[in-house]
């Protein structure tokens, strides 16, 4: 608190008066986060292709996860995983922001199925799990230290993985 009101220059009760809590002032922080690092859910919407987009999310964790004059990782993938009890109630919010985003990945792979973008029989909702596990994966070996080139191998082996999935014939 004291580094955050210093940098912000404001008081601690100035800070209190605006958000009441810690608590709700790292609501606030998370979905300020959630809204402008959302890198996944831009590229589930703006590619049409499952694969271009697969690609996309796995460099882009690459990316985002190392950038300069911001912490490593990510803020929702590392956030709340460990809280005292007084803290259930934000630790659910984080849990409920990330089982949003796995939704939102089986959703799209949904989609990809229906536009015969992956082979038949392909389990949605364990491909949106292991795509998911990948990148929150990413967001710790950030934190732990990995470098930027580091994450782009592993995004490029998932990748390669995962293309198992891919049909032979591409539809038009």
């Amino acid at each position: 608190m004291p580094l955050l009101t210093r940098e912000m220059g404001i008081s601690a009760q100035s800070l209190y008066s605006t958000f009441i809590s810690k608590a709700a002032l790292y609501r606030e922080a998370l979905e300020h986060y959630r809204q402008k690092v959302n890198f996944a859910a831009r590229a589930y919407a703006e590619e049409d292709d499952i694969w271009t987009a697969f690609r996309r999310v796995l460099s882009e964790a690459a990316e985002q996860f190392t950038q300069v004059g911001r912490p490593s990782g990510c803020m929702l993938s590392i956030g709340m995983l460990q809280f005292a009890d007084e803290h259930l109630s934000l630790a659910e919010s984080v849990q409920e922001m990330r089982a949003g985003a796995l939704r939102a990945t089986e959703t799209r792979i949904r989609k990809g199925q229906r536009a015969g973008q992956l082979i038949p029989g392909t389990d949605a909702k364990a491909l949106a799990r292991l795509l998911y596990a990948t990148v929150l994966g990413m967001a710790v070996q950030a934190r732990d230290g990995a470098t930027r080139k580091e994450l782009r191998q592993v995004a490029g082996i998932a990748f390669a993985g995962l293309e198992y999935l891919r049909p032979t014939a591409t539809p038009q």
